[in-house]
């Protein structure tokens, strides 16, 4: 590009540059007559002098009788050649003068020709325009080669982050190229995708549906045989405590599978962070008094939120089991609340054998269980903590685990206090005080 403009610009200074040629000649034969009558005068040092201070020097030899140039410039042999040729043919006339040393020198003149750096130098707007013209070039080609690659990244970016109708759509009046044909490779990709996802949440949702109803007649028929069956007999127990465990896991299934504009329309109400955590914990307390486990509270200040209590309630219940199903019998499981600026801290200690490191980010995932447990009767399905994830997530929370250095796993979960709930709670306490 930047030499078919130079090459344009070279044209279009041709004209100017041929009919000035015969002045600069004329202009150029006027200045040799005077070197070559200072050379007379007074020799060649002051005809030197006077060459060295001319800005069109280049256009003047000048030679003495051992053919060495005055100014001891190299010239190229072909240039000479050319000289001498135009001199022999009458188009340039050689001029010889004798300094008053005796020594004679010839003056030759050399014909300008409008080099890339004469271009530049003489007309600077035409060497400005073509630098802006390439720049714009420039541009426009990353632009339209950029552009397609933004919008595969933004949508690529969505369908990782959950949107399955996420689709980057074609450039209109855009040349069909290999990134058109990728536009529409990733397309069809994630059609395919969405199908496989949904068709995935559909099987899982019909399949517990499907269950549910033997068990709820398993439900009855253990209902009508219970008055037969011995208070002492082990298997009847143990039945209904895997009933129990069927009935959780099918109902945790299908709150998972549930489409994520369901979730979405859950209802925000004003809660009492502190008082939802007491009302879990008092629930889940009998649960761990089976098994000599305790859960025990260390909540700050009151703290009210805007969230959904449901889902909250839910995912709490959820994290909360969890840190009981893996704290060793005779142990604790620890549950906190601050509140750290503009966010709400619930943080959940157990003391269990933690979790490998490169899993943690796995754990939220569903049906994901550590390789180590899943052989232990611990009584979980992997769906706990997927189903807490999807709820805070929904809440505009954030949750998390670690490893504690002492043992065991620590959850900790993020909510945004809205600024009217900060309002609220100063102005409480500013009045209490």
């Amino acid at each position: 590009m930047m030499a078919g403009l130079v090459a344009w610009a070279a044209s279009q200074l041709r004209d100017s540059f041929e009919r000035q040629l015969p002045s600069t000649m004329m202009h150029q034969a006027e200045e040799r007559k005077a070197l070559a009558a200072l050379m007379a005068r007074e020799g060649a040092e002051s005809v030197r002098q006077r060459l060295s201070s001319l800005a069109n020097r280049d256009g003047f030899l000048v030679f003495d009788g051992s053919g060495r140039e005055l100014l001891a410039r190299s010239m190229p042999g072909t240039h000479l050649q050319t000289i001498e040729a135009m001199e022999k043919s009458g188009v340039l006339t050689p001029l010889a003068a004798t300094a008053p040393d005796g020594e004679t020198y010839s003056f030759h003149l050399r014909p300008p020709h409008p080099s890339l750096f004469r271009v530049a130098t003489d007309n600077p707007l035409y060497l400005l325009l073509i630098i802006i013209l390439n720049g714009v070039v420039v541009f426009l080609l990353a632009f339209h080669f950029t552009r397609p690659i933004k919008k595969l990244r933004d949508a690529s970016l969505k369908l990782a982050e959950g949107d399955m109708g996420a689709r980057c759509q074609s450039i209109s009046l855009r040349v069909p190229d290999e990134l058109s044909h990728l536009i529409h490779d990733f397309n069809f990709m994630a059609d395919r995708l969405e199908k496989l996802f949904h068709a995935h949440k559909r099987l899982l949702r019909d399949i517990s549906h499907e269950l549910r109803s033997p068990l709820a007649r398993m439900r009855v028929a253990s209902a009508l045989i219970q008055p037969s069956i011995p208070d002492s007999c082990e298997n009847y127990k143990q039945l209904e405590i895997e009933m129990e465990r069927l009935d959780n896991l099918i109902g945790q299934i299908i709150s998972l599978s549930r489409p994520d504009s369901v979730w979405h329309v859950a209802s925000h109400d004003w809660i009492d962070l502190n008082c939802l955590i007491e009302t879990v914990v008092a629930d889940v307390r009998y649960e761990a008094g089976q098994g000599g486990r305790m859960v025990e509270l260390d909540l700050s200040e009151t703290v009210i939120i805007k969230a959904d209590g449901t889902q909250l309630r839910s995912a709490l219940e959820n994290i909360i089991r969890n840190a009981l199903r893996y704290t060793p019998e005779k142990r604790s499981v620890m549950v906190t609340s601050v509140q750290n600026g503009q966010t709400a801290i619930i943080t959940v200690y157990d003391e269990g054998n933690g979790v490998p490191e490169e899993q943690l980010e796995e754990i939220f995932k569903p049906f994901y269980r550590v390789e180590e447990d899943r052989g232990q009767e611990r009584g979980g399905f992997g769906l706990g903590l997927a189903i807490a994830s999807r709820a805070i997530k929904n809440n505009n929370g954030t949750i998390k685990a670690a490893n504690r250095l002492e043992g065991g796993l620590v959850v900790t979960v993020c909510l945004p206090i809205p600024k009217e709930s900060r309002d609220f709670m100063e102005s409480s306490n500013g009045s209490e005080s």
